[in-house]
């Protein structure tokens, strides 16, 4: 077509040019040239727009084309997904389910990386000496949960990394069994129902690390079967009985025969004033949630200790824990009292040092200035019957960013122990001055003469 109209201008030009009744001169001429000229370069714009039309409707088509493509591997896919496993985000967490709902896995990971910087004068150099500063990937962990054939026979495997060799370590590792609405059944290796700092979980906490009053009587996962009773809607029971804790078992593990225990008991009561239960597993008083009070109370009895490497004397242990946490606009309220005893024997030692009764005090309160901000601080006390030990006194004072609730947050804080001796091991709970927690001190030494403090830091993924 471009041709006949390009063919017709030339020929009309010719034609005009040539013609009897037209003949011009030479300024005429230019003139003629000039239009010939002005219709080649729209002939050449014709050309070239019917060639973009050609080239737009043939892209238009493979556009409609690769939708409907689209479309139907679109189609054939959600069929095999129906058919087979159904993925996505629920609750924030990564999972797996099997079209007919018999199957579900969830996938979450907690990862934790802190910066310590401690000072405190005349520390022995086996303990790093007056200043410690050091990074550290304090958690990094996979959580694997779900339940297979019955949603009511649930699991879960907690696989980390030991902060300090980079060794794989199975955390825990447990089944659920929900026999009735207010009955359960849980197998394995788990956290004991005992101190309720130890029961929120490490991705809740309102510090960056728990307190050291706490800590000396921890009981970490053990190994054994738990109870779980509604006795109502306000009013908990769990109870466990296990092969106990012991620091000679490495990574909450114990060889078969190794057992230095008859056997353990735990038990916890969980009383709910007010509010709601979920209100239970942290300590921020988040806008809008209603007002919340809780009191709980536990007791943890290891029979039947054999004296060993470490420890001289056959002894039972008794442990006992008193909590309350209130909420309410924005304000958080945590207390708690924690003791122990060593039963049935006269002068026990722990690697050379004194083992007898201890106590100890944590009081610790947040507050939400904003939706994303939340100072705190923290009071701490501990004391034990040991000849020479004079009982210790912390403050923490620092603040959490929840960049996005706790699934990412930024918590920084100051610990200053200024009164008191440092602790030694408790070997049926955790050191208080473990560097897990950003301490290091020598047993004895003396705060009020050197006292210690720590600035602790930590950016948090958990989800």
């Amino acid at each position: 077509m471009l041709k006949r109209v390009f063919s017709f201008a030339a020929a009309a030009a010719v034609a005009l040019l040539f013609s009897p009744n037209h003949v011009v001169a030479s300024d005429s001429s230019d003139a003629l040239a000039a239009q010939i000229k002005v219709m080649e370069r729209r002939v050449a714009e014709l050309e070239r727009q019917q060639l973009d039309d050609a080239l737009t409707s043939a892209q238009t088509q493979q556009v409609k084309d690769l939708i409907a493509e689209v479309l139907e591997d679109a189609e054939t896919r959600s069929s095999l997904l129906q058919d087979g496993v159904l993925a996505g985000n629920e609750n924030g967490k990564f999972f797996l389910r099997s079209a007919d709902g018999k199957f579900y896995l969830n996938i979450g990971a907690h990862l934790q990386i802190r910066y310590y910087y401690n000072v405190m004068n005349n520390r022995p150099e086996s303990e790093g000496g007056d200043t410690i500063s050091e990074f550290q990937v304090r958690r990094a962990r996979l959580i694997f949960q779900g339940y297979a054939g019955d949603p009511r026979l649930k699991f879960r495997f907690d696989i980390g990394t030991n902060p300090y060799n980079g060794s794989n370590i199975m955390e825990l590792a447990f089944f659920k069994a929900q026999l009735t609405e207010d009955f359960a059944v849980l197998g394995g290796q788990w956290q004991l129902p005992f101190l309720r700092e130890e029961l929120t979980s490490l991705a809740r906490q309102l510090t960056v690390a728990r307190a050291s009053a706490a800590e000396y009587f921890t009981l970490d996962a053990a190994t054994g079967l738990q109870f779980y009773y509604n006795i109502s809607d306000d009013l908990k029971f769990t109870g466990a009985i296990s092969n106990g804790e012991y620091a000679a078992y490495t990574n909450d593990y114990n060889g078969f025969g190794s057992n230095v225990f008859d056997y353990a008991l735990t038990g916890r009561f969980d009383w709910k004033l007010a509010g709601d239960w979920k209100q239970i597993y942290d300590y921020v008083s988040w806008p809008g949630s209603d007002t919340a009070l809780f009191l709980g109370g536990a007791f943890h009895y290891e029979k039947g200790f054999e004296p060993d490497a470490y420890t001289t004397e056959k002894l039972d242990y008794l442990a006992w824990s008193a909590d309350m946490i209130y909420k309410n606009k924005g304000l958080s309220l945590m207390a708690a009292v924690n003791g122990s005893h060593i039963i049935g024997a006269d002068d026990p030692k722990f690697l050379g040092g004194e083992l007898d009764d201890a106590i100890g005090v944590v009081l610790q309160s947040g507050y939400m200035m904003t939706e994303k901000i939340q100072p705190f601080v923290r009071y701490e006390y501990f004391d034990k019957e040991t000849t020479g030990f004079e009982a210790n006194q912390g403050v923490t004072v620092g603040a959490n960013y929840f960049i996005n609730g706790h699934n990412l947050k930024l918590s920084s804080d100051v610990v200053y122990f200024f009164d008191g001796t440092a602790p030694g091991l408790n070997p049926f709970g955790n050191d208080p001055m473990s560097g897990a927690l950003g301490f290091s001190a020598a047993e004895g030494q003396d705060f009020s003469q050197d006292p210690m403090i720590a600035w602790r830091t930590e950016l948090q993924i958990a989800f």
